[in-house]
């Protein structure tokens, strides 16, 4: 049985990017704004919950560099105005 999970994504005051642990079969299925924070929504086949793996993730605003080796999750338009690019490492 699937599950829509949520995680906070932190804003790249200080942190550009995390890491987040999530069993293999997870897929990211949505990125966006929630009360002034970004999140990522991510579907997990509950049935087939066995190995982990820590994935990393950077969030980047407008404009910046981008790691070459990584693949887009998707954009958030922030209603401050804000505009951030998820990304995920591979």
């Amino acid at each position: 049985m699937n599950k829509i999970y949520k995680y906070n994504i932190p804003l790249p005051t200080l942190v550009r990017e995390w890491r987040l642990p999530l069993y293999n079969n997870s897929i990211v299925r949505h990125v966006g704004e929630q009360n002034g924070q970004v999140y990522i929504w991510v579907e997990i086949d509950e049935d087939f919950m066995f190995d982990i793996k820590e994935r990393t993730f950077f969030i980047v605003g407008t404009g910046h560099y981008i790691d070459n080796n990584s693949d887009f999750i998707g954009t958030v338009q922030m209603k401050n105005g804000l505009v951030w690019h998820v990304y995920e490492k591979i």
